[in-house]
């Protein structure tokens, strides 16, 4: 029962290799076990247990292959979804997957049992992969963008990404598996595995590089050219370039008979780079020695008795060495795979498969085995010792390469912008073998398991072609690649055969009518047909439904080939989209009604019934929204599309395009709009808007995507055959760039997609209470950022000294990085406007904590996730002398925090005015625990807390265990929950119970922090709210010249701004005590031009708010403030907002706190002065209150955090509010009502 949550804490800590080394063990275990049983009574054996630690062993492995990358980005997905995905025979389905209450069901797995696929990762869709290689612990994989991503092989988590920047024409691991090697177009390039630092990059010489090898314990790079030389580079000493290994090296004798000397088709080296092997199309394959540059031998073929023997040869595609006998592994020119031994000549061949010639060709490490792939996408693996098959692998893509893992249990293929993890049993019995048996022992055992394993043929599935589902109904109806189409019924599992092409020709589109009866469906020749679904009862099949035909016609394709089917609301008419037009077709006289005729020739359009007037239809270009009636396909209106900026889609240089089949059929495409084209119109039942999913080729035809989002109330209203212009819903940089496929909007306002991980996400277009959309205005350019941030993870207040921990550290620099990515780094979702993307500077970015064991290292450890090393080219100065000196470190960044320290001065100190505690707001927390509500909580989860005693007995006395001490419980608890491995909660620290006891601290912390009557409770957030205006001030003054501003507090703080800022209204979880690494973020930007930098007019303010550590995976959600429905506010009405509870000054605060002696003596604030500045453009005016009270006017601010803290062991919680740093707390006597004394002696916080 505790296996699922094993693995989601691996998961949650990024340790899912210890599922792997779980897994191996079991195995070894079993086998170790097996072998003992061998020689015991069969009754003794105990084949139950060992069949269940066998299925244990294989689950563990194949839950982090399949599920790795999910589990890392969401490990509760171990509970929810993964077992439900398992095969139904596997452990993890038969023991979780039915008796867990999931949101999810899944029906239709094909398998029972895991497939031999143990992992598949992908470089990206709109990319290509082109190389794969792999190390002991990485896999490498090259893609068309010119870039190498790296995957943990025992997890098969994405580690990095290494961008050469050219086109690479091979690549290799060193020996070690340290570092990499890419050689280029112009450069060859060194990288460091672990750091992906950048070692070396040498420039290239004219060579295109057919093999790479590390030479010399991976001192020296060796590679073989394509104009037949081989040169070497050292690594000690790369200034001095490729250098030739030898000019005679790879000199043949061009007056060879009967042959033709052109360059190479192949080089390798063999396994210690002593000899290669060179082959060509027209000259024989040939073995020379390296160290002592000779012609070994040239392989001889004898294809008959009257072969001439000067033409015994036969030139060769593919070559590669056997990695320990010498033999060389090859691929004729005529498809036949052969082995060849340059010293024996000994020479066996493979007999050919006339319907599958081999391309690829690859050995195992191990010498035992030999892989093929072709172009019909089949893999097969031979002995190599008897040339016998072993194991076939059939799918339908096409394999571009292969290679096996360094142990020999597994291999990777290259499909697509997939690289596929295959690890079949076969290989993994070879490798089991014991290492005692003798070379045929080993061979003969090979053979007969692989015998057995290669009679089992997968049959390739029909791919679906086109699929639609039932306008509200339980029927899909799928076309085939052989012309079939079948009803699904997913409420019962049926199906029914409802069409068959005569042909066999593809089913190319299908749709369905909104009355949810009649479909139509077209194949690649022309041919369409209209059914309509009938209920009968005793049906084929069991099936409660039939179909009959309503029309069938061949159309004549010379008006271009179909692209569209759409039924119109009634199922009246059909219409049929073609490139340069459309033709409307009436069911009832099975003929053409009306045609319509593009005004954009070769802009393909895209049709859809208009949602809220069932008498029009719309056609959609990128561009262009054209409405017709349905009867007569008349034009009745039209809008322009407003296109968002810079949709032009990005080019990329690439040397080498890369080129897309097109078919006989496809008609060529305008290049109007950069050649987007709409490639879906989805049309959400529930009526709102209209989903535009558009893609399109920049200059060298890489794919990219986004969507368009029109509001269907802008469709209303228009002249007849007049224009307007429609503007689409902004949909964030960040939102948009994790769409990969817009699938619907439910209910009226929640877009859902496929994200480019294949999650289901959602994504919220309106407000809750909001009239409208999120924004209507254009994108926003980011100005300024002001960051408030809760430390992370760390040890128990109750158990002091309390300390930042190793996972805080993480929490705290993950979030870092992903600000990083979001505001600073070049290429960022939302870069800030002139921030310096990779060196800091420092007049950009203000940076506060208090000295302090947890919040000083946590905004060290945000600050290097926001600004990481930047390596040794940017990390060094050269000096007059020329002397270049490296940064320490590879060039981390040193980045100024100011400190909090004690005393009174000027106003600026803000840190220092927030160290002094706030009398008024003591009493007022201290008022919470005589309020009726408070001591009926104390009362009623009595019991409760007692029943928490065996678990928290050793920290608190029994006296001490109640609510009075919620937080501080909850905190124990918690720590100890995510530390401690022995804490006894078998039976006590159930998810009920814990979920409770953080409740009630919840509660228990917002009552101190906030109370609506009280608002000096709250003073905390009146003092932050302040610092923020203030800093962001500071950016719009300074035009932008400080736009980053972070600082750290404690969770006191957070609550306080909540309550002000009316957020709870918004949503019941800002009762709660933000998690740790919780982040507050206040965005200053503008639809309008950056340059030169705006008024303060068309400045908006932004709130966002993420609970917890924030990352790609889980990102900041905007909230509105001050119980208004926009996200963006005006500058002047965020100003105004924060105004109405902000304290702005020193002589305000103590006005409020009631405070008269220290800082807040009248000698000290005569010199304060009480300036606002909640405006750019305002000038500095005395506050004042016509009441006589305090003026919560924004003005000098005091850049402050109270950090409430709870006494343990007394009958009083002290709050003690102003600043980061804690007063330390006196132990007072009696029931500790609001005249309790405090020590006013300042002490670090432990928040």
């Amino acid at each position: 029962p505790y296996v699922l949550p094993w693995i989601q804490a691996l998961a949650t800590l990024k340790d899912l290799k210890f599922l792997v080394f779980a897994s191996q063990s079991l195995t070894t275990l079993i086998r170790k076990r097996r072998n003992i049983d061998a020689s015991r009574m069969p009754l003794l054996h105990r084949l139950s247990d060992l069949d269940l630690l066998e299925h244990w062993a294989t689950d563990l492995l194949k839950v982090v292959g399949k599920f790795g990358g999910h589990l890392l980005q969401d490990p509760t997905t171990i509970y929810r979804f993964i077992p439900q995905f398992c095969p139904h025979n596997s452990i993890l389905y038969r023991q979780f997957g039915k008796a867990l209450s999931s949101p999810l069901s899944v029906t239709g797995l094909s398998n029972r049992d895991w497939d031999d696929c143990l992992a598949r990762v992908s470089v990206g869709s709109e990319h290509q992969a082109l190389m794969v290689t792999c190390s002991g612990r990485y896999l490498a994989v090259l893609t068309s963008a010119r870039t190498i991503v790296l995957w943990d092989s025992r997890t098969f988590e994405e580690f990095r990404t290494l961008s050469h920047r050219e086109h690479i024409f091979a690549m290799c691991f060193s020996a070690s598996g340290g570092e990499l090697a890419s050689y280029g177009f112009l450069t060859t390039r060194i990288w460091s595995v672990s750091s992906g630092r950048q070692l070396h990059k040498v420039a290239n010489p004219t060579d295109r590089a057919l093999c790479l090898a590390f030479a010399e314990n991976d001192t020296v790079l060796l590679m073989g050219s394509d104009l037949r030389r081989v040169k070497k580079l050292s690594l000690d000493d790369t200034l001095e370039g490729w250098q030739a290994l030898n000019s005679s090296l790879l000199q043949e004798d061009s007056s060879l008979e009967g042959t033709f000397l052109n360059s190479p088709t192949a080089l390798a080296f063999n396994s210690d780079t002593t000899q290669i092997a060179v082959a060509y199309r027209g000259f024989p394959l040939t073995v020379w020695a390296l160290t002592s540059p000779r012609l070994i031998n040239r392989c001889k073929r004898r294809l008959g008795h009257n072969t001439n023997p000067m033409n015994a040869w036969t030139g060769v595609n593919r070559v590669l060495w056997h990695p320990h006998s010498g033999e060389v592994l090859g691929i004729y020119t005529d498809g036949i795979v052969f082995k060849w031994h340059p010293l024996e000549e000994s020479h066996h061949e493979l007999k050919a498969d006339l319907h599958a010639t081999p391309s690829e060709v690859q050995c195992s490490p191990d010498g035992h085995v030999f892989g093929t792939s072709d172009v019909h996408g089949t893999v097969k693996l031979y002995n190599f010792h008897h040339f016998t098959l072993i194991y076939q692998l059939s799918s339908e893509n096409i394999v571009t390469a292969l290679c096996f893992s360094p142990d020999s249990k597994r291999f990777y293929d290259l499909r697509g912008s997939y690289c596929n993890a295959w690890e079949p049993n076969v290989l993994i019995r070879l490798s089991d073998t014991d290492e005692g048996a003798n070379e045929i022992d080993t061979e003969e055992r090979s053979v007969t398991i692989s015998y057995q394993a290669s009679e089992v043929w997968a049959e390739t599935p029909v791919p679906i072609t086109a699929l639609s589902a039932q306008w509200q109904g339980s029927l899909l109806c799928a076309g085939n690649d052989e012309g079939v189409v079948e009803m699904y019924d997913i409420a019962n599992g049926t199906k029914l055969g409802v069409g068959k092409s005569a042909t066999e020709f593809t089913i190319d589109y299908l749709t369905w009518g909104e009355d949810g009866k009649h479909f139509a469906y077209a194949e690649i020749g022309g041919k369409l047909a209209v059914k309509c679904i009938e209920a009968q009862a005793g049906g084929q099949n069991k099936v409660p439904w039939g179909y009959r035909s309503v029309m069938s016609v061949k159309l004549n394709l010379e008006a271009g080939r179909i692209h569209q089917l759409l039924l119109s609301p009634g199922s009246d008419f059909l219409l049929v989209v073609s490139l340069n037009g459309a033709q409307l077709w009436s069911l009832q006289t099975q003929s053409i009604k009306a045609i319509y005729t593009s005004t954009e020739p070769g802009v393909l359009q895209k049709w859809a019934s208009h949602p809220s007037n069932r008498g029009q239809v719309l056609a959609f270009t990128p561009s262009m929204v054209t409405a017709c009636s349905w009867d007569s396909l008349q034009k009745v209106g039209q809008w322009k599309i407003k296109l968002p900026p810079g949709h032009m889609l990005d080019e990329v240089e690439e040397e080498q395009p890369v080129l897309s089949s097109i078919s006989s059929l496809q008609e060529p495409m305008s290049t109007v709009g950069n050649n987007e084209i709409i490639d879906e119109v989805i049309v959400p039942q529930a009526e709102g808007y209209i989903l535009l999913h558009i893609s399109g080729h920049g200059q060298h035809r890489r794919a990219r995507s986004q969507l368009r989002i029109i509001d269907v109330a802008s469709l209303r209203e228009t002249a007849a055959g007049g224009s307007a212009t429609l503007e689409p819903i902004p949909v964030p940089a960040d939102v948009a760039a994790a769409i990969e496929r817009p699938l619907n909007v439910l209910g009226r306002d929640r877009l859902v997609f496929l994200d480019r991980s294949f999650w289901i996400c959602t994504w919220r277009l309106r407000h809750a209470g909001g009239p409208g959309p999120i924004a209507q205005a254009a994108a926003q350019t980011v100005l300024g950022v002001y960051i408030f941030s809760r430390h992370g993870d760390r040890t128990a207040k109750s158990t002091p000294p309390t300390n930042l921990t190793d996972l805080g550290y993480q929490e705290v620099f993950t979030s870092g990085t992903y600000f990083r990515d979001r505001y600073i780094a070049d290429g960022a979702t939302t870069q800030i406007v002139g921030i310096s993307p990779n060196v800091v500077k420092y007049a950009q970015i203000s940076a506060s904590a208090p000295l302090d064991t947890v919040l000083m290292p946590s905004v060290q450890g945000f600050l290097q996730g926001l600004y990481p090393p930047v390596g040794e080219t940017l990390g060094s100065q050269t000096l007059g002398n020329g002397t270049v000196i490296q940064t320490p470190l590879n060039g981390f960044q040193l980045i100024p925090v100011a400190e909090v320290t004690s005393g009174t001065g000027s106003e600026s100190s803000g840190w220092l005015q927030g160290s002094s505690n706030c009398e008024n707001s003591i009493v007022s927390s201290n008022e919470y625990f005589t309020t009726p509500s408070y001591l009926q909580l104390l009362n009623s989860t009595q019991d409760f807390y007692t029943s928490l005693t065996p678990v928290i007995n050793g920290t608190f006395s029994p006296s001490e265990i109640s609510y009075k001490n919620a937080y501080t419980i909850f905190d124990l608890i918690n720590v100890a929950e995510i530390h401690n491995a022995s804490i006894n909660d078998s039976q006590i620290l159930t998810n009920e119970t814990l979920f409770q006891v953080r409740t009630l601290a919840d509660q228990h912390e917002f009552n101190l922090a906030y109370n609506a009557s009280s608002p000096i409770r709250a003073v905390t957030g009146s003092v932050i709210a302040a610092q923020v205006v203030q800093a962001l001030n500071s950016t719009i003054t300074g035009n932008g010249s400080t736009p980053l501003n972070v600082q750290f507090g404690a969770y006191g703080g957070f609550q306080s701004f909540f309550g002000q800022a009316n957020l709870t209204q918004v949503n019941v979880d800002f009762f709660g005590v933000p998690d740790y690494a919780s982040t507050m973020t206040f965005e200053l930007s503008t639809n309008g031009s950056a340059h030169p930098f705006p008024s303060a007019d068309d400045i908006n303010v932004r709130f966002l708010f993420h609970n917890g550590t924030t990352s790609n995976i889980s990102q900041p959600v905007a909230y509105p403030l001050f119980g208004q429905s926009e996200l963006y506010l005006p500058w002047s009405a965020f100003v105004s907002g924060m105004n109405g509870f902000a304290i702005g000054s020193q002589a305000q605060w103590c006005s409020a706190c009631g405070n008269n002696t220290g800082s807040c003596s009248p000698s000290v604030l005569s010199g304060t002065s009480t300036s606002t500045g909640s405006s750019p453009s305002a000038s500095s005016t005395p506050s004042s209150s016509s009441s006589g009270g305090i003026s919560k006017a924004v003005a000098g601010v005091i850049g402050a955090m109270v950090t409430l803290a709870v006494v343990l062991g007394i009958e009083a919680l002290v709050m003690l509010a102003g600043g980061w740093r804690l007063v330390s707390k006196k132990q007072l006597s009696g029931s500790g009502g609001a005249g309790a004394a405090v020590d006013q002696t300042a002490v670090s916080p432990k928040a």
